[in-house]
């Protein structure tokens, strides 16, 4: 009986056992890095094996002659598997976890102590043993946990000749400690791992708001998913790993030490950025960028191009499943209230490496058609010949039917691009007409009306194909921000040929302003996840400057996609970004200015022509402060001092005034340039009224305009993009005084600055005045020459029936004489309708001059004086006495006629 007893515990031993083994190894695979690559199976199995295999021998300690061990034996062998069990399910636990580390020391020194004591003889006592046992197992369960959480000092102290097998290892236990639930989490050793790594990464931290550690916690949820969840430590984590990988490999790689074990690790880095990181535009550029500086095997390249393969695959089914999550069917209304929204959506699914390959390979397929068209010319004259070369006329045939092939293939790629060109389509026409046959006429045509319907309704993929559009491409892998590909219609939008920026810096055409910091700009783009609607909504920028050859400011919309392209220069795969941009053509003006002085510092070129060209030359406008210009701008100049920083677009809609030198002053300057008048001065804003009352309407033109301002703020730049939808000179008088005086309301309700216009508004008053006097005596004059006109032909009227009576008194005595009395009166009558008429374009002539005289003295007097009324009363008299001068010569000449 018992024996049977101790069969059964044996029995039940050994079948715990292995149950204790597969589940509690499983487990811990749970904490292991999920990788595909050779590293991933880090764990020596050996020991483990050779420990169960102990185990199962002693399990059957039914055969020890020494009875009362073999029950005590098996009741510690129960015991230990079933608190094995238990701490399989409480594995997040701290006091868990160092009881299964006790218990697995305890029984691994009991055992030996019982294989001692059987194979040598007795020994000590074995309650003495057992405390014994128990004491340094607990003493090396502290030691071994204290240990494997030492990682405080190691994190600091990563050093070069740390083994690269170690760190992989070292990273990997640190990674899986992200999933401990946080109640246990805090109260354990590695809660002072995460409290360095936190504070480490927030006090050299450079990029400020757009980083995950500057996000503030404003409700309970936040707080959860960061603080109590594993969000907020997880990014901790993985931008801790991610930096420890980089900063070893980079170290290694500079140094060029031969350390076995390199190419490994970067392989597991590699995968680490694929299923753990989940960044597309990182992934592929920490790729390719270490690939091509590491000294690798032909197998490991090829584990290279299958790493790149997998990620391709693994973000464009991610995109996908994004794409379908957000599919929504959408209304017309939907379509026009939200244009923008839906634009962005459809250009994102574009492809625009397809566009570059368009545009890379159909100058090459002209060349195809018309080497094809030479051979098949050749084939013909050999045929027409009275002696054929069999041999060449097989050679010439295949060749030529070979290039037709490959010229099919090549229009088939072509046309799904674009069906739409018009050029592509003449030479599709031409290969169907000389090198094609029915079946592949037959074939072509419906191709190309498959495609034409297809696309018909496709507007956005034809955008993409006008002159004001482009592709152009840029490097991030080691030269970020060259330019390695770019559209051949380029020129048509900043003015540069392929050939002038091929293999040169992006910063050749962006605005000096934000130069410095264009790569900073590049490396925070690529940190944003291109899946999220609200990052697509960052790549497309809807209003941006550049500068052109010309040094002009050019409006461009601009769409950025990350993308993995093949390198042709230089014969490897590369990973960059690539941008649609097209320039926007309207009638508006556009203007690049700093955010708070509005100093000028991109003019578009139409604007430059149309108005500036006349005050300055095109290298002293960014000397200019355009708020000196436009008064109200002052008050923008306020408001970006007061409110936060806006971290993009922010735009602001104002209609108000401008003021610019008139004609006559530029004259008399001779030069154009605006220091004489201190545009180029910076105004403080205590100075402000003062120096708006020195503006004076004798000396300055009034512009209406209105405008949209663009605050564009952000942690590395800051400044303007003003666009102007009118600028109309303003030449009424009356309305001249009623927009004077809505600027000033404007100025004191925005600005509280009392500008002072009762100046001009008597000069604009006096000249309305001058003005509708110079009307009332035209209109004076001209009822006095009406009158004297009818006066005349009433004199004339009379005079002229008086003579005909006479002439028919006399008509019988001068008979002989009529014929010439009749021709003498005609001339007579003639010749005084043309003194008439002559009279009254010397009267209308006579008063204009007189008017414009009196005009043009009274503001010049006004200028050298400042004497309105006695200039005024003056020019009065004069015109009055001139008035009477010329009534009385006409009188005169009334008389005489």
């Amino acid at each position: 009986m018992r024996f049977q007893s101790e069969y059964m515990y044996s029995t039940l031993n050994m079948s715990l056992t292995i149950f204790y083994y597969t589940v509690f190894v499983i487990h811990d695979q749970d904490y292991q890095i999920i990788s595909l690559d050779f590293l991933g199976k880090r764990k020596y199995y050996l020991w483990d094996i050779i420990y169960f295999i102990f185990l199962l021998v002693l399990s059957q300690t039914y055969q020890i002659e020494i009875k009362y061990l073999q029950s005590t034996l098996c009741q510690f062998f129960f015991i230990f598997n079933l608190s094995k069990l238990f701490t399989c399910q409480q594995y997040n636990c701290q006091q868990i976890m160092i009881l299964n580390v006790y218990l697995q020391l305890f029984l691994l020194m009991l055992n030996t102590y019982i294989c001692i004591r059987i194979y040598v003889g007795d020994g000590c006592s074995f309650i003495i043993a057992l405390l014994i046992i128990a004491t340094i197992s607990y003493r090396f369960a502290k030691l071994y946990e204290q240990y494997n959480f030492r990682i405080q000092n190691q994190s600091q102290n990563i050093e070069i000749k740390t083994q690269p097998q170690d760190l992989d290892l070292y990273l990997r236990i640190l990674l899986s400690f992200q999933d401990i639930d946080y109640l246990s989490y805090s109260n354990r050793q590695e809660g002072l791992i995460l409290e360095n790594i936190t504070l480490t990464h927030i006090i050299n931290c450079q990029k400020h708001n757009q980083c995950f550690c500057e996000q503030h916690i404003n409700n309970i949820q936040q707080f959860q998913e960061n603080i109590i969840g594993e969000k907020r430590r997880r990014a901790f984590f993985c931008q801790f790993i991610k930096q420890t990988y980089v900063d070893l490999i980079e170290k290694l790689v500079i140094n060029k030490k031969s350390i076995n074990g390199l190419n490994e690790l970067a392989f597991s880095y590699f995968y680490f950025l694929l299923q753990v990181h989940k960044h597309k535009a990182i992934t592929f550029i920490e790729i390719l960028r270490f690939s091509n500086k590491l000294n690798l095997s032909l197998r490991e390249q090829c584990l290279v191009n299958y790493i790149c393969e997998l990620a391709e695959k693994f973000y464009t089914q991610r995109e996908e499943n994004h794409t379908e999550i957000k599919k929504k069917k959408i209304d017309n209304f939907y379509n026009q209230k939200h244009k923008k929204s839906v634009y962005i959506k459809e250009i994102n699914q574009l492809d625009f490496s397809q566009v570059l390959y368009f545009d890379e390979n159909f100058q090459e397929f002209k060349d195809k058609l018309y080497n094809t068209l030479q051979q098949k010319q050749i084939f013909l004259s050999i045929i027409n010949k009275d002696f054929i070369n069999l041999y060449e006329l097989q050679k010439q045939g295949k060749d030529c039917i070979k290039n037709i092939d490959k010229l099919e293939e090549e229009i088939q790629k072509l046309i799904k691009i674009n069906p739409f060109c018009e050029e592509l389509n003449q030479f599709i026409q031409i290969f169907i007409n000389y090198l094609g046959f029915d079946i592949r006429k037959n074939q072509f045509k419906l191709i190309q009306q498959s495609q034409y319907k297809r696309k018909k309704q496709q507007r956005i993929n034809t955008d993409i194909f006008t002159k004001n559009s482009s592709i152009i491409y840029i490097t991030l892998i080691n030269k970020v921000g060259q330019i390695r590909k770019v559209q051949s219609n380029f020129q048509n939008v900043l003015g540069y040929k392929p050939e002038e920026i091929l293999n040169k810096d992006l910063s050749i055409f962006i605005p000096q302003k934000i130069k410095q910091s264009h790569k900073i700009m590049i490396q925070n783009h690529i940190i944003e996840d291109q899946v999220t609607q609200s990052s697509q909504r960052k790549n497309y920028l809807p209003l941006i400057i550049a500068e052109n050859k010309q040094g002009f400011g050019v409006p461009l919309s601009i769409f950025i996609k990350s993308q993995k392209m093949t390198n042709t220069i230089e014969n490897h795969n590369d990973f960059g970004l690539i941008a649609n941009i097209k320039s926007i053509e309207n009638e508006y003006f556009y203007i690049m200015t700093s955010l708070k002085s509005f100093k000028i510092q991109l003019m578009s070129e139409n604007y430059y022509k149309k108005v500036f060209w006349r005050y300055s030359l095109q290298e002293n406008l960014k000397k200019i402060y355009l708020n000196k210009i436009i008064p109200l701008l002052h008050y923008f100049q306020i408001y970006s001092k007061n409110e936060n920083p806006v971290v993009g677009h922010e735009d602001i809609t104002v209609s108000t005034l401008a003021f610019l030198p008139k004609d006559i002053f530029i004259q008399e300057n001779q030069q154009r340039n605006f220091p004489k008048l201190e545009f180029c001065q910076k105004t403080q804003i205590q100075d402000l009224e003062q120096a708006l009352n020195k503006y004076k309407i004798q000396l300055f033109d009034i512009y209406q305009v209105r405008l949209k301002l663009y605050l564009i703020q952000n942690q590395q730049f800051s400044f303007n993009i003003i666009e102007i939808q009118s600028f109309k000179l303003i030449q009424n008088t009356q309305e001249q005084i009623q927009n004077l005086k809505i600027i000033q309301n404007q100025l004191q309700q925005f600005l509280n600055i009392n500008f002072k216009i009762d100046k001009n508004i008597e000069y604009l008053e006096s000249v309305l005045n001058t003005q509708n006097y110079s009307e009332n005596q035209s209109i004076i004059s001209n009822k006095i020459i009406t009158q004297d006109n009818i006066y005349t032909q009433n004199t004339r009227s009379q005079h002229f029936q008086s003579q005909l009576s006479q002439n028919k008194i006399t008509q019988n005595e001068n008979n002989t004489n009529s014929n010439s009395q009749n021709l003498d009166r005609n001339y007579i009558q003639k010749q005084r309708i043309l003194n008439a008429q002559y009279n009254k374009i010397i009267h209308n002539k006579i008063i204009h001059h007189i008017i414009h005289q009196a005009i043009f003295k009274l503001l010049k007097l006004f200028l050298e004086k400042g004497n309105m009324e006695e200039l005024q009363n003056k020019k009065i008299q004069e015109f009055s006495n001139k008035n009477i001068q010329k009534i009385k010569i006409f009188q005169k000449v009334r008389i005489i006629l």
